[in-house]
């Protein structure tokens, strides 16, 4: 069983590396029209370019400057001239090497008429990548990495820009992913929830119980209360959070549709974000993880009651693939108003098949689980 485990980790990593490879090719030739891109090669080069970097309408004029073993990048703008500096080494952002260019690409990624300047190269015999933005009258490094493989997903479309790094020789080990929110490149991560999760769950579902119709509940819960459905929860279905920097900021879980027999293929599930992380993605991932692990338990069918009024809601299921089943006309009363709920659904499962004993969240192998948990 350890030599199989071990196969089908190793087939993982290399469908990863594979996947991203792809993606790589595939974001050069679809969206090189809208990339500009610098590439120079070898030593004692002294380049100028002229783009508009800092969005004022005017040209500015972007330097390569090689010294003796380092290039640095100088931009000139109406502000003056300014030296790119990195977090990481300073002025100095890349080695000169005879064997790998200096790159550097400008694209808007933040869709902002403002691009990102894209540096890659070698530093200390590592492949680095830089991501810079005019942000505050100043350029500033929002992202670095030294993966020898980066991604960059979704900027030419209305969904939220999604940056990916890895290693060809760690594979999925060294696979993160970011999203670009508000000019900043944030580290996000997943995992099962705790009942030690409580109150930071709490403080996102909170503003959803005072200020919106999202949620029927008229009063906040109790920090017990809460800990309860997050232990009840956990005892049969994925509960999962989604961390940037150790904060939690958006939460997904699944519980069952109904008590009777004849329901236990059947879930419903909930998505809460933190106000100031909404529309950037994660909604999306956290569904998927959710789903793929409710697909391990042999669900069959998946729910979404949504109130009638939220339209991002509607329109975010829509996107997900669940289908529109009905409407429950007045069905709920809040903040002297009655609102229609709106029923959506997904079958998951082949309905020409008998189906499968349903596992619990608990008979799930962990890896399994880990391997959902840790793709972004």
């Amino acid at each position: 069983m350890y030599i199989i485990n071990k196969v089908k980790k190793n087939i993982l990593k290399l469908s990863l590396l594979i996947s991203l490879i792809i993606i790589l090719s595939f974001y050069h030739n679809t969206y090189k029209k809208n990339v500009k891109t610098i590439l120079s090669f070898g030593y004692n080069i002294q380049n100028n370019h002229e783009y508009d970097f800092d969005g004022d309408g005017e040209n500015d004029e972007l330097s390569i400057i090689s010294t003796n073993s380092t290039y640095s990048i100088k931009i000139k703008n109406s502000f003056g001239d300014t030296l790119l500096k990195s977090n990481e080494f300073d002025y100095s952002l890349l080695d000169i090497s005879p064997y790998c260019a200096i790159n550097i690409s400008y694209i808007d990624l933040n869709r902002n008429k403002i691009p990102e300047i894209i540096i890659s190269g070698l530093k200390n015999n590592k492949s680095t990548f830089y991501i810079f933005q005019w942000k505050n009258n100043s350029f500033q490094e929002v992202f670095f990495t030294q993966n020898n493989i980066l991604a960059i997903i979704d900027y030419n479309n209305s969904r939220t820009p999604k940056i990916y790094t890895t290693s060809s020789f760690k594979a999925d080990e060294a696979t993160t992913g970011y999203i670009l929110n508000s000019s900043t490149l944030k580290d996000i991560t997943f995992r099962m929830a705790d009942v030690s999760d409580a109150e930071e769950l709490l403080s996102i579902y909170k503003p959803y119980v005072t200020d919106t119709a999202i949620t029927f509940e008229y009063e906040v819960p109790s920090i017990e209360v809460f800990k309860n459905r997050i232990k009840e929860t956990l005892e049969g279905y994925p509960y999962i959070v989604c961390e940037y920097k150790d904060k939690i900021v958006g939460y997904a879980y699944a519980h069952r549709y109904g008590e009777r027999a004849a329901f236990q293929w059947d879930v419903e599930l909930s998505i809460y974000l933190d106000m100031n992380y909404k529309s950037l993605g994660i909604g999306k991932i956290l569904y998927n993880k959710v789903i793929e692990i409710l697909k391990l338990q042999n669900v069959q069918n998946i729910y979404a009651c949504i109130t009638s009024a939220n339209d991002k809601s509607i329109k975010f299921h829509e996107k997900m693939g669940f289908e529109f089943i009905g409407i429950f006309k007045d069905t709920g009363y809040k903040f002297d108003k009655w609102y229609d709920i709106t029923w959506f659904g997904m079958r998951v499962k082949d309905k020409n098949e008998k189906p499968a004993k349903v596992n619990n969240i608990k008979d799930i192998d962990f890896k399994d689980i880990s391997a959902i948990l840790e793709t972004n």
